[in-house]
C-alpha cells in the first residue's frame, strides 16, 4: 500500500503530504454530528504496551468508546511490540516505529486501506494532533477532535508550530484535560479558542484485590516520573524538618527517572534512610498496596523549563484520591481543576518548604481529618473522573451547534 501511495503521488509529493498534510484542503468552518455517532475511529501516536501518558490515555479513550457502545476502530503504533489483546476493538492496527515518515506513510496506507473497503467513521479522535492531519487526506468532512496534552505544542520548534497550527484549525474540537492547559494553549495559540473543550481524565483501572492492607495514619505516598517538575527532592526537605520535630511517618517513592540519583543523595543528606524507601518501578499490584495503606499522596509539582513543562492533568494525584488518600499537589496545572483546597485535598506552593512541613504535621497530628478529606476526595473521583465521563463529553462536543 505504501508502494502504492508513493506511485500515485510521487515522492516528492507524497513527502510534503507527510510533512504538511493540512495543505491538501482549504480551511473549513468546525462540523457538529446531528446524532449520537456508532462507528468511532481513534487514530492513536502511541498504545499500550509502550508506556507512557499518551499511550495509557489512548487506551483507556478507546476503551472508553468501546465500553459505551460504540463500535470502534484503532489505529496506533509502538516501538516494539504491539498490543495482542485487541478483542474490545471491531478493528485494531499498529504499525511499528521506524522513522516518523514511515510511520507516517504506514498509517496513511491503513486509513486508505479503511477507506477502500467502504469505512466510513461517525467521528475520529485523534489523540495527538501529529497524528490528526492524516485523517483529513482520508475523511476531510468527518467530525474531528484532537486532544491536546501540552508539552507536544509548547516544545516544539517555530517550524513545527506553524504545522500544529495548520493541524489543529482542522479539527471541529480541540480536547484539553484540564483549564490550565487550554488557558496555556490559547494564549500560545490564538485563534482557535472557540474549539476549544475541557474534559478531565479519568482515574486508572486498577485490579482490586479482596483484602486492602488497612490505612496507617503514619504512611505517606508518591508515585511519579522522577523528573525536576515532580519536586519530589522538596518533600524530602520538608520531610526532614518534620522529623526534627519529633513527628514519625513513613515515606514510599515508586517511580524512575532522570532525578532518582539528586533524590536519594537528599535522603542520605538529610539522614532519612530509615524513615524514606524509593521503590523504583513499581507494579500495578504493589501500587495499589501503597494508595490503600496511605493517609497522604505528595506531589508538589512545580512548573519547570521557563514555563513550558506544566503538569497538564496529573493521574496519579486522580488516583489517590479513588483510594480516600489524601492528596497535597502544587498549586499549579491540572489539579487546580480538581483539587478543592481543604475539602479534596490540598494546594501548595511547591517552593515553600516550611509551608509543605507545616502542613504534614498538622495533618499527621489530627488523622481523622485526612480520613474525612479522604473520603470526599473519593467521593468526587468516583462520581466526575471517569473515562466515561470524558469521552461522553467528546460526544457532546462534537454535538453542539456551532
Amino acid at each position: 500500500m505504501a508502494v502504492r501511495l508513493a506511485r500515485r503521488f510521487g515522492p516528492s509529493h507524497l513527502h510534503q503530504i507527510l510533512k504538511h498534510p493540512t495543505r491538501l484542503r482549504s480551511k473549513a468552518s468546525p462540523r457538529s454530528m446531528s446524532t449520537q455517532p456508532e462507528n468511532v475511529l481513534v487514530i492513536a501516536k502511541g498504545f499500550p504496551p509502550d508506556i507512557g501518558g499518551i499511550e495509557t490515555y489512548s487506551y483507556e479513550v478507546a476503551s472508553a468508546y468501546a465500553e459505551s457502545g460504540k463500535v470502534v476502530r484503532v489505529l496506533a503504533s509502538h516501538i516494539d511490540e504491539a498490543l495482542t489483546e485487541t478483542s474490545a476493538f471491531d478493528w485494531f492496527l499498529s504499525v511499528k516505529q521506524r522513522s516518523q515518515a514511515s510511520v507516517a506513510v504506514k498509517m496513511l496506507a491503513g486509513l486508505l486501506r479503511l477507506r477502500l473497503a467502504g469505512y466510513s467513521p461517525d467521528m475520529i479522535h485523534a489523540t495527538s494532533w501529529r497524528v490528526g492531519g492524516l485523517t483529513r487526506l482520508v475523511w476531510p468532512r468527518t467530525p474531528l477532535a484532537i486532544t491536546v496534552h501540552g508539552k507536544e505544542v509548547f516544545t516544539i520548534s517555530k517550524p513545527m508550530e506553524k504545522l500544529a497550527r495548520q493541524v489543529l484549525s482542522k479539527a471541529d474540537r480541540l480536547i484539553f484535560v484540564s483549564e490550565a492547559i487550554r488557558q496555556k494553549f490559547d494564549a500560545a495559540y490564538p485563534g482557535l479558542a472557540e474549539r476549544t473543550v475541557v474534559a478531565w481524565n479519568g482515574t486508572t483501572k486498577f485490579d482490586h484485590p479482596k483484602i486492602l492492607p488497612e490505612r496507617e495514619t503514619s504512611a505517606i505516598f508518591t508515585v511519579c516520573r522522577l523528573v525536576e517538575r515532580k519536586n519530589i527532592v522538596a518533600c524530602i526537605e520538608a520531610l526532614a524538618l518534620v522529623r526534627d520535630r519529633g513527628k514519625h511517618f513513613r515515606y514510599r517513592i515508586a517511580g524512575t527517572g532522570p532525578e532518582a540519583d539528586g533524590i536519594r543523595q537528599s535522603i542520605e543528606e538529610h539522614g532519612l534512610g530509615q524513615h524514606v524507601e524509593m521503590l523504583g518501578f513499581t507494579s500495578e499490584a504493589r501500587m495499589v498496596e501503597e494508595y490503600s495503606r496511605s493517609a497522604l499522596f505528595l506531589h508538589p509539582q512545580v512548573i519547570a523549563d521557563n514555563g513550558a513543562d506544566i503538569e497538564g492533568f496529573g493521574i496519579t494525584i486522580a488516583d489517590a484520591m479513588q483510594f480516600a488518600c489524601v492528596p497535597i499537589a502544587g498549586n499549579n496545572g491540572g489539579p487546580l481543576d480538581f483539587i478543592v483546597d481543604g475539602e479534596t485535598g490540598y494546594l501548595v506552593d511547591g517552593r515553600d518548604i516550611d509551608g509543605l512541613a507545616d502542613l504534614i504535621e498538622k495533618l499527621l497530628d489530627d488523622p481523622d481529618k485526612p480520613i474525612r478529606i479522604g473520603l470526599a476526595a473519593k467521593r468526587f473521583s468516583d462520581a466526575k473522573l471517569t473515562w466515561s465521563s470524558h469521552v461522553q463529553t467528546v460526544i457532546q462536543a462534537l454535538m453542539l451547534p456551532k
